[in-house]
């Protein structure tokens, strides 16, 4: 199956695998105004740390595209949105550029051939029956270094005639990079940029005619080598072409990969539109009346989730979650919410991912750790901490795919892990008594959360002193897990082992009921922790996970509502939503949450698929120019606000879990689950939003779930919902029921 054509904003970002957050810093490369591409290798104001930019060899290095003919311009961000400039391709491989207009058609496709090359093709089709002129001009950006090092005092550029290309260093030490193409430019010209210049408006009448230059730091940030590459175009004909950026640590090496990558592009592209391709034979699609940010944006989600899988490295020896690209880091909650979603798509990978989460972790908690195998959350009690098994619910997904796919090869190499890690909590996170408590807030993932913190603490402070309700509940059900996986294993002496651990851990959650609600309780006194007007989604994870009495649940029910009606912070996170979601499913409150789902949808699509770009808050200090600082749409964004505030608007750009709002759609408004059987089976029992027009169409295509394969529809009517399923099986299977609320089908 193709990857699907949308008209896609014109922003995003191609996947760069080498980059790391220590072992090899290499810088994410993202889409540039109005037609581009750059490496970004410095701090960026949209992301977590600075990852992405070392002491040494730090800068903006863009290859910058535009369009200039008799009738229009396409030369900044502006002029493309006036056009609707779209992109037709994106994914983590590809993307592209597309525009048409007086009689012309545009596109331009980039990808990333290696780590070092940024290369393009484009063609241009003259619609009309009388000729046009056409200018491509082409540029490389370079400079605007953060951190100065000893040597880097200057840029310097020069035109290569007989290379037909640029080349571009910084004087003594830095990257070089050559910008060239197939053919020689008709024009060249340089530019220099002070601190303060605006870039944006760069593309002049007449270029300057020159081919080379030289300037220290000390006088300007950066320089623009520019290639015009002019023709006309007779009627009803059309012209392709190559553009590359290559970066390298010396000439001669830039020489080499420029010349290799003029031979290999067309190579290369057909291999990387080929593992697109195979990803989308597995990847369920959105059909029928789901409105157009809704289909892109979630195309957009599987792609954000593609990217965030990185490579074995270091200590990594399988293909791992790094949560976000910029400074990748392995986290267990964000692993399983994220795993939990892409097993959709990609189930081999994810178990893959899970797997080694475990194998590769330096201890058996799964401290959050860099590919280097340093440490990234020790708690101010000097703990190597990881986020605890409430975070991302990873017994709770391990479950889940594991019902999905029926993999007892990787159930069996998982398995001792999981003991592992409950066997440290047990004996390193229970007090005298045998609760549970995190380490720190960070432990809990629950950063600064008032839970942790009322008493005075800061965020990484030691709280042992709290019992925690939620770990309580999560591990009862790991426990009652673990028997589950050992009958599947035939592993019959450690299922009553198993049962009693787990017997005593949700006979321990029931007893932290107190007056109508989930209580934490302090050790110091042994009372329940009541804080004032603060309700927490987490205190439903006993819900969650199945441990509470009905009668718990049923004087809990009204706390649905209220997190609805209260939605600011805890449903506007996916860590928390997913959890919330879950439990409402079990406690039949099944047509508010896909309500809740559809909402969130609504706006968190709306903004991925924007055409504007959001401008950062003051807070956000850097030195490039003005016209890059933002934060732009095309994946997902670390959170989903209900209203962007000037400060965090929607957290870091290009996050993991950002992208899983298809779990819950799944789950819930096509109420698609994997039953826990000895053999494959799901059931299906939708329920549609309230806002669904009778007589509306909303589709899933492609989707597999173990062995079934299948598309399915819902059609809201007046007495529940029409189920339309058609499986994708020899006998091609059709199945068209009505089914009233509460109703499912099996299979």
């Amino acid at each position: 199956m193709k990857a699907p054509r949308y008209e896609f904003t014109p922003f995003g970002y191609l996947d760069n695998p080498a980059h790391t957050a220590h072992l090899h810093i290499s810088g994410v490369v993202r889409s540039v105004p109005p037609l581009g591409f750059g490496f970004w290798k410095r701090s960026l104001p949209w992301t977590y740390a600075s990852g992405v930019c070392p002491s040494f060899n730090n800068y903006l290095s863009f290859l910058r595209l535009s369009l200039i003919t008799d009738k229009v311009r396409i030369s900044n961000m502006q002029e493309a949105k006036a056009q609707n400039v779209c992109s037709k391709i994106h994914s983590k491989n590809l993307m592209s550029y597309d525009w048409e207009g007086h009689g012309l058609s545009f596109s331009v496709t980039y990808l990333l051939a290696d780590e070092e090359t940024i290369a393009c093709d484009f063609e241009i089709r003259n619609e009309l029956f009388e000729e046009q002129k056409v200018t491509l001009r082409v540029s490389n950006l370079y400079g605007f270094v953060e951190k100065h090092w000893w040597g880097s005092s200057g840029v310097v550029s020069r035109y290569v005639s007989e290379k037909k290309a640029w080349i571009n260093k910084i004087w003594e030490g830095g990257a070089v990079f050559i910008m060239g193409a197939d053919d020689a430019p008709l024009r060249t010209g340089l530019k220099f940029y002070k601190e303060g210049d605006d870039p944006s408006e760069w593309v002049g009448d007449e270029l300057n005619d020159l081919s080379y230059g030289t300037k220290e730091f000390s006088e300007v940030a950066g320089a623009e080598s520019f290639s015009d590459y002019s023709f006309t175009l007779d009627g009803k004909s059309s012209r392709t072409g190559h553009f590359y950026l290559v970066r390298e640590r010396n000439e001669a090496y830039a020489w080499r990969k420029f010349c290799k990558i003029k031979l290999d592009y067309d190579i290369v592209k057909h291999k990387k539109m080929a593992e697109d391709e195979k990803f989308y034979s597995l990847t369920p699609i959105l059909d029928g009346d789901w409105s157009d940010s809704w289909k892109q944006g979630w195309v957009q989600d599987w792609e954000t989730l593609r990217m965030t899988v990185r490579p074995p490295v270091g200590i990594y020896t399988t293909p791992w979650d790094a949560m976000q690209i910029f400074s990748p880091r392995c986290v267990l909650g964000e692993t399983h919410l994220d795993m939990m979603c892409f097993a959709y798509a990609d189930p081999e990978t994810a178990k893959e991912v899970i797997y080694g989460c475990f194998k590769d972790a330096p201890m058996p908690n799964v401290p959050c750790s860099r590919e280097d195998g340093s440490m990234n959350m020790i708690g101010a009690g000097g703990s190597e901490c990881g986020t605890s098994p409430v975070w991302g619910l990873p017994f709770y997904v391990i479950r889940s795919i594991y019902f999905r796919e029926h993999d007892l090869s990787w159930l069996r190499k998982l398995y001792p892990y999981l003991r592992a890690f409950i066997s440290w909590w047990l004996e390193n996170r229970t007090d005298a008594e045998g609760w549970f408590h995190c380490n720190n807030s960070w432990e809990s993932g629950q950063d600064g959360s008032k839970r942790f913190t009322f008493d005075g603490c800061n965020e990484s402070d030691v709280v042992d002193f709290v019992r925690t309700v939620d770990v309580e509940a999560v591990m009862a059900h790991a426990m009652e897990s673990m028997a589950i996986f050992a009958k599947q294993l035939g592993l019959e002496n450690d299922i009553p082992y198993w049962q009693d651990m787990a017997k005593e851990r949700i006979k321990r959650t029931r007893e932290m009921f107190f007056e109508g609600w989930f209580r934490d309780f302090d050790a110091r006194s042994n009372k329940p922790i009541v804080l004032k007007d603060y309700y927490d989604v987490m205190m439903l994870l006993p819900i969650t996970v199945g441990v509470a009495l009905p009668q718990q649940i049923e004087e809990m029910r009204s706390s649905f509502k209220y997190f609805i009606e209260n939605p600011k912070l805890m449903l506007e996170w996916p860590s928390f939503q997913f959890p919330f979601t879950e439990a409402a499913r079990r406690a039949k409150q099944t047509e508010m949450v896909s309500d809740l789902l559809l909402a969130t949808g609504d706006r968190v699509y709306a903004r991925e698929t924007s055409r504007d770009v959001r401008p950062l808050a003051s807070r956000h200090k850097t030195t490039f120019p003005n016209c890059f600082r933002y934060k732009m749409p095309g994946q997902a964004s670390e959170f989903w606000p209900l209203t962007p505030d000037p400060v965090w608007e929607c957290g870091a750009e290009h996050y993991g879990w950002g992208a899983t709002l298809p779990t819950m759609v799944i789950r819930n408004i096509f109420g698609i689950r994997e039953l826990e059987t000895d053999y494959p089976s799901i059931e299906i029992s939708p329920t549609v939003p309230t806002s669904w027009k009778a007589g509306s169409c909303y589709g899933l295509t492609n989707f597999h779930i173990g062995p079934f394969a299948f598309d399915i529809f819902l059609t809201p009517m007046e007495n529940g919902v029409k189920v339309t399923i058609d499986f994708a099986t020899p006998e091609a299977q059709h199945i068209e029921k009505v089914l009233k609320p509460g109703e499912k089908l099996t299979f």
